[in-house]
């Protein structure tokens, strides 16, 4: 059997587990709007007090709606994904570990079988939804976390194999 077909056989697909409606909501938690509206605000306040000085400042309300928009590419990155690798032995884990240690994760806890990793940044920049979580289990390994970072573990992953 070829490497590749091998590496594409043991290691899922990315897919989304949650039902649509979650994913259509786009904010998974209460803390993730909250957090994403104040820092708006904050950003919002902040530039606008910069520019009121110039005499062709943006009006408050356009300025507002660019942050808005333009921020929103932070909350589509944290959508909850999962992928699945078909084995769980030392070597997969070990990559997986690599992987996230390299993006600046750092282990946050354990829950029974499950070990939850966040990014190593201060607690105001971090959200939960940020977390990634890999849980061992007879048929493999499955991880959990938002679909940018596991788009970059699973491509690490290809190629560690």
């Amino acid at each position: 059997m070829p490497h590749s077909e091998k590496t594409s056989k043991s290691i899922s697909a990315i897919f989304y587990p949650q039902p649509f409606w979650r994913y259509a909501l786009l904010f998974q938690s209460w803390s993730q709007l909250g957090s994403w509206l104040l820092i708006v605000l904050l950003t919002t306040l902040s530039i606008y007090s910069f520019l009121g000085g110039l005499k062709e400042s943006p009006p408050l309300a356009g300025l507002l709606l660019g942050v808005a928009f333009g921020s929103l590419t932070s909350v589509v990155m944290v959508v909850p994904a999962q992928f699945r690798i078909a084995s769980n032995n030392v070597e997969s884990i070990k990559n997986v570990l690599l992987a996230l240690e390299n993006m600046r994760y750092v282990e946050s806890y354990r829950i029974r079988d499950v070990v939850v990793y966040r990014q190593k940044l201060p607690k105001i920049l971090r959200w939960r939804e940020g977390e990634v979580k890999v849980r061992r289990n007879p048929e493999g390994i499955v991880i959990d976390g938002p679909r940018s970072i596991l788009g970059m573990v699973r491509a690490k992953l290809m190629n560690a194999i």
